[in-house]
């Protein structure tokens, strides 16, 4: 699952021939075009489905999956996340980065490692990273300016800014 990415959700079936409304995780809908395969998590684990068809509109995403064939098949898939080969996901601009690669990075404060991030998650507002520091307690730190400095990914480590937050 290290070189998947999630890209959205199937929000609900469109028309009568089995496509799927796509809520999609990005500034916009193009890159989905070149995508191959498709995989739908499932409650047994991760699906794949060749895609048919894409249509992209403004705001709107459509995909047509092999062997999705009725408005009751899409039924049955849809709140299931969708996940992407890593080189059919969005390109990135600079200072940008996929969640999932937050996964597993070191924590740092003035050179020492705190903890390891062991999730990302959203509440509204902002994203929280959860840090598992090293005596197996769990924190919460705001994904924002006030606590987070640089983030690099091909070192694995994002730099605290106020470590206070972990006591």
């Amino acid at each position: 699952m290290e070189d998947l990415l999630a890209v959205g959700v199937i929000a609900s079936s469109f028309g009568t021939r089995g496509w799927c409304k796509i809520k999609y995780d990005a500034d916009n809908a193009d890159h989905f075009r070149e995508i191959k395969n498709v995989y739908v998590e499932t409650t047994a684990g991760l699906r794949t489905y060749p895609v048919e068809e894409v249509e992209v509109g403004t705001g709107r995403l459509l995909m047509k999956l092999a062997g999705i064939m009725t408005p009751e098949d899409v039924k049955r898939m849809v709140g299931n996340r969708l996940w992407v080969d890593r080189k059919y996901a969005q390109a990135l601009g600079e200072g940008e980065y996929y969640t999932r690669d937050l996964y597993g990075c070191q924590l740092v404060f003035a050179g020492k490692t705190l903890g390891t991030i062991a999730a990302v998650m959203e509440n509204g507002a902002q994203a929280l990273l959860e840090v598992e520091t090293s005596d197996g307690k769990r924190h919460l730190v705001p994904l924002v300016e006030h606590f987070i400095g640089g983030i690099d990914i091909g070192r694995r480590r994002i730099e605290l800014k106020e470590d206070y937050i972990l006591r």
